[in-house]
């Protein structure tokens, strides 16, 4: 009988808590940390952030620091505007699913990006 309630009560523990969102596995061969300072400048033009791409390469920023710059990091890279920083994370985010071919012809990205650089 005292078995029966052990499930029960290892429920109650876990409700509280949430699942982890599985990790989307990132396109096959491409490593984000290993995009250089150079090639995060290409992404950051090619997604229309021309200026902060350039703050980016003078600063050293390389696809190591990418994931971890967050508001606060792409805002002292100039740009002022939430909503910006916001789209340059869910850009980063794409980037991260789909992988980065430096010679793919660069598309316009689905939102104008119109930065506030301050």
């Amino acid at each position: 009988m005292v078995a029966a309630c052990a499930p029960l009560v290892e429920q109650k523990r876990r409700k509280g808590l949430k699942r982890a969102r599985p990790r989307k596995k990132p396109a096959a061969g491409f490593d984000l940390a290993a995009l250089s300072p150079v090639e995060v400048e290409e992404w950051l033009k090619s997604i229309g952030f021309a200026k902060v791409a350039e703050a980016a390469r003078s600063r050293g920023v390389c696809g190591l620091a990418l994931p971890h710059l967050g508001h606060s990091g792409w805002e002292e890279l100039g740009i002022a505007s939430a909503v910006d920083r916001a789209k340059i994370m869910g850009y980063l985010a794409e980037l991260e699913e789909n992988g980065y071919e430096k010679n793919a012809a660069s598309s316009s990205p689905p939102c104008d990006p119109k930065l506030t650089v301050g």
